[in-house]
């Protein structure tokens, strides 16, 4: 499966790439977030991790980007580790996003939202 990662903390990029590639998963990641949205518009990947928060650009304003462009975001996963409001809550479901996963996340939740994920691609 192509997984991209939009996440500006580079340790937690590390972890995701060794795990996901030990499982054979073609996996890329970007830091900066402007470079991610366009890497989400212009890649065809099966599944996004999408940090909440970032600077420059937060998740909200990715998301916001690509509902604009009538993108599908229903292979989107976002990570936060922030409290999120029901306000903040109800905008993500607005988004039609796949999941919601908040930090820190164990290894076995890594990998069981990727096989459920990809079962769920795999079955539609």
């Amino acid at each position: 499966m192509r997984i991209l990662q939009v996440e500006d903390a580079p340790k937690i990029t590390d972890v995701f790439s060794k795990i996901l590639t030990m499982k054979k998963h073609a996996y890329s990641y970007e830091h900066d977030p402007e470079l991610g949205i366009k890497k989400i518009q212009n890649e065809n990947f099966d599944l996004i991790f999408l940090d909440l928060t970032m600077p420059k650009l937060s998740g909200f304003d990715i998301l916001e980007d690509l509902k604009q462009k009538n993108f599908d975001t229903s292979k989107i996963i976002v990570i936060t580790a922030s409290t999120l409001s029901d306000k903040e809550l109800d905008q993500l479901k607005g988004y039609n996003i796949h999941e919601i996963i908040f930090k820190p996340i164990s290894l076995q939740k890594l990998l069981s939202t990727v096989e459920n994920f990809s079962t769920k691609t795999i079955l539609n």
